[in-house]
């Protein structure tokens, strides 16, 4: 109940305040395990993701966020679980996998932090390996709009927001992860989630 009403409100500021503009709502699988995978400018984008997003997503944020009372709070009824960055933080990896192997949405960003001038950093293998390890559906979104309101350069500017939500990428469960796999499937969200920016 809590997530249904937060994300009707916080649709319903984006949408008056900063002209939300939700494309490709078409292109959510409607069942199964998925991974929405996103670029990184502002700590606005999980609340654009989370509204453009039918199903109930699940996002992988920085443990840091949890040391503040109130916040972690919030965040923790809206589905999100602390990650350690930096390592690997097989606490997070088995929250993430059990989220995936129950059917559910995992909300992810590939690049592991925020750009500061807005361009697509490289992406880290995370992703992939999970998607690989579940069999689960990889769902490519660009945030755009967001990192002229709340970012590493800027605070609170008005601006229209844009979110594209690309075609799934299917991926077939491995019970051996290969580098070479990883590696190639990476590369292709990312480059999905690029031909999204540059679409804008």
């Amino acid at each position: 109940m809590f997530y249904r009403v937060a994300k009707v409100i916080v649709w319903t500021i984006l949408k008056v305040f900063f002209w939300l503009k939700i494309e490709g709502q078409e292109n959510v699988p409607p069942e199964g395990p998925l991974i929405v995978a996103g670029n990184h400018v502002s700590y606005l984008d999980p609340l654009v993701i989370g509204v453009g997003i039918p199903r109930r997503l699940y996002f992988m944020a920085k443990a840091e966020l949890f040391d503040v009372p109130v916040l972690r709070t919030l965040i923790v009824k809206l589905g999100a679980f602390p990650v350690q960055r930096g390592g690997n933080d097989r606490r997070a990896v088995a929250k993430a996998l059990g989220i995936l192997q129950d059917g559910r949405v995992l909300g992810i960003f590939p690049e592991g932090t925020r750009a500061e001038d807005g361009e697509l950093l490289p992406g880290q293998s995370g992703t992939a390996a999970l998607a690989l390890k579940t069999g689960a559906t990889i769902l490519p979104v660009a945030v755009s709009g967001t990192e002229r309101i709340l970012s590493k350069r800027h605070f609170f500017r008005f601006s229209r927001i844009v979110l594209k939500i690309g075609t799934p990428i299917p991926v077939e469960q491995e019970k051996r992860l290969n580098k070479e796999r990883v590696a190639s499937l990476t590369a292709r969200v990312m480059e999905s989630i690029g031909e999204l920016l540059e679409a804008r």
